[in-house]
């Protein structure tokens, strides 16, 4: 933990098939039985693989796959109109070609007299970027004001956090 790993290499002439960890500032590599990596891909085009056997269409895969904006507001309702009688949405994913996208409709507590949380967009891409650059940081939580139709919001914009770049 804390240390950046250089290299990952199976050693094929053993049956075990041992792994091989080199991390900096280590002269020699640590050795494992199994090793399981989350990195995410542009992280791990930065490991030397070369010696993990990995196919070409995997190495192609590293090499080539983008991650892109996301970015979720939601506003929680105090009562769940999107499911009366006129309405009738009972959870689910609506489509639209406006900006906001995906509407995502709850599909727990249905038919209660409670309310819920509506994802009212849920965007990616340059859309994700336009819309993230409304959010104030990237985290946005706001309470409504007593009285209203909702109970507050909130909006994530992903590709504000430092953690998911």
């Amino acid at each position: 933990m804390g240390t950046r790993v250089t290299a990952l290499a199976i050693q094929p002439e053993n049956p075990n098939h041992i792994v091989e960890v080199s991390v900096a500032g280590h002269e020699k590599p640590r050795k494992f039985n199994h090793v399981i990596t989350t990195l995410p891909f542009g992280c791990l085009r930065n490991v030397d693989t070369s010696g993990c056997f990995f196919s070409w269409d995997l190495q192609t895969a590293i090499r080539f796959l983008r991650y892109d904006c996301s970015t979720k507001v939601a506003i929680q309702f105090s009562s769940r109109w999107w499911e009366q009688d006129n309405l009738k949405q009972c959870g689910g994913v609506s489509s639209t070609d406006r900006p906001i996208c995906k509407v995502i409709y709850p599909s727990y507590g249905m038919n209660k007299n409670e309310g819920a949380t509506i994802i009212v967009s849920y965007t990616w891409s340059q859309d994700a970027a336009r819309m993230g650059s409304l959010v104030q940081g990237h985290n946005t939580r706001r309470k409504a004001s007593r009285g209203s139709y909702h109970r507050g919001l909130g909006c994530h914009a992903w590709s504000r956090q430092g953690i998911s770049i």
